[in-house]
């Protein structure tokens, strides 16, 4: 078997990993709410952000671990080696928030032709609105960088920056579980891996995640529903 080859078994080993741990620790997670004296909004409130505590404290972890354990040990910083221009940060911004833009418009659209309703495609909710701030703004994107685009994206280089920013996307895309959020994620993912390959650096990536996340999880969905 190629080198390329064994990498890809390496990454796909790790992401089975990542996927079979955040899955067992949601659904020990959700045994023991089940059998508390919680019921209706509290219970998935605590649900919702358990489960992603799950993935960034324990699910994260274990890939760190096994890609390591895989020889998998290159890793690019937070901080940037090359910069980027002003006028760069603003298109690369905009692109990763276009795919979430359109989406929103499109629902708006059915719900003005009654076709459907926008508060109950929404998710968003004003019980959630900590978590979604901490978790999914701040330290999923956070966690996400360094997954996909500084040990995946890195260790792949080697077999072409092509090769490199397809697998790692392809495997960001498919973390993001649902359709909707699978096709929302494969234009920011190109992005964020472009720019850790042109920066060599994760934290322009991350600031960009962090700015689609808060715009698709809170401000959007506020504008919307209000």
């Amino acid at each position: 078997m190629s080198q390329k080859g064994k990498a890809l078994i390496k990454i796909i080993a790790a992401m089975l990993v990542f996927g079979l741990v955040g899955f067992i620790g949601s659904e020990v997670l959700a045994f023991l709410l089940m059998r508390s004296s919680l019921e209706g909004d509290k219970l998935v409130l605590l649900y919702e952000w358990g489960s992603m505590l799950v993935t960034l404290v324990i699910a994260f972890p274990c890939f760190v671990g096994v890609t390591k354990k895989l020889g998998m040990k290159e890793c690019y910083l937070i901080k940037e080696q090359y910069k980027l221009s002003i006028k760069s940060h603003a298109l690369r911004i905009a692109l990763s928030l276009l795919p979430t833009i359109i989406m929103f418009v499109i629902i708006i659209v059915l719900d003005s032709k009654g076709i459907m309703c926008a508060e109950k495609m929404i998710s968003w909710k004003r019980e959630l609105l900590l978590g979604d701030i901490l978790l999914g703004c701040f330290l999923k994107p956070i966690t996400e960088e360094i997954m996909f685009r500084g040990i995946m994206l890195k260790n792949l280089q080697p077999y072409g920056k092509g090769f490199a920013t397809i697998i790692s996307t392809l495997c960001f895309v498919i973390g993001h579980g649902n359709l909707v959020n699978m096709l929302l994620a494969i234009v920011p993912g190109i992005i964020f891996a472009n720019t850790a390959n042109k920066t060599e650096g994760l934290k322009y990536g991350m600031l960009y995640h962090m700015i689609v996340n808060f715009a698709g999880k809170i401000v959007i969905p506020i504008i919307v529903v209000l």
